[in-house]
């Protein structure tokens, strides 16, 4: 049994490496967006907005930072469960990944949302 948990571990690890560039891509994308959302509202000044954005790219920049730095085999399933809570781990790739982990993150993430 521990083989097979082995082996599943590993196979979650190595697809996780191969869409790693997609993943950053794709929170970049979100924190583009968000700033696009401040640059586009009418009802903020322009010092407003570049407050916002400031704070927007600081705050990004420290998910990318969380998600994506030592990425290695002991952190992969905390690195997961970060990019799925932050919707970076689209149901696209999160499909992929083995049924224990897709579990193991469910089961944290329902314990998150009973706390917000």
């Amino acid at each position: 049994m521990k083989n097979s948990n082995s082996s599943e571990a590993e196979k979650d690890w190595k697809y996780l490496c191969s869409i790693k560039d997609e993943l950053l891509e794709n929170c970049s994308r979100k924190g583009n967006e968000q700033i696009r959302k401040i640059l586009e509202d009418d009802t903020l000044s322009e010092n407003e907005k570049r407050y916002k954005i400031y704070k927007s790219v600081k705050d990004h920049d420290k998910l990318i930072v969380v998600c994506f730095n030592e990425w290695t085999r002991s952190k992969i399933f905390d690195r997961a469960l970060l990019l799925r809570r932050n919707k970076i781990l689209e149901n696209r790739f999160y499909e992929n990944l083995s049924e224990e982990k897709r579990k193991g993150i469910e089961t944290i993430l329902e314990i998150y949302s009973e706390r917000d």
